[in-house]
């Protein structure tokens, strides 16, 4: 199963984009919000030197962006991303520094 198909157990309301675009599925998630956002739920890749990482863009058109651990699914919002990172003047952050950083998050147990 893809990581947006298990992704989308956690959502009700569930709509995908018509056309190939920034953002792969939305919905809402009934334990943080009644709000239909649109969720970016790219998989990570692992690079050369063995870190993983997420491409992503500052046009994105998404609400959230998605990341999947091996517990949980750590969902941020993307505009507050897009702005720390303009903030900072940077253009790579690592996961744990967003959780660190970041102040609105939702963390998502997988045993639901």
């Amino acid at each position: 199963m893809n990581i947006i198909n298990r992704f989308a157990k956690n959502l009700v309301c569930i709509e995908y984009p018509k056309e190939r675009c920034s953002w792969h599925i939305s919905g809402i998630i009934p334990k943080f919000s009644n709000q239909i956002h649109k969720y970016d739920v790219r998989g990570m890749r692992v690079e050369d030197n063995g870190h993983l990482s997420k491409p992503g863009s500052t046009s994105s058109k998404a609400d959230k962006m998605v990341f999947e651990t091996d517990i949980n699914w750590l969902i941020f919002d993307t505009e507050e991303f897009h702005r720390y990172l303009y903030d900072n003047k940077i253009t790579i952050i690592h996961l744990d520094d967003m959780v660190k950083n970041l102040n609105k998050i939702w963390v998502l147990s997988k045993d639901k």
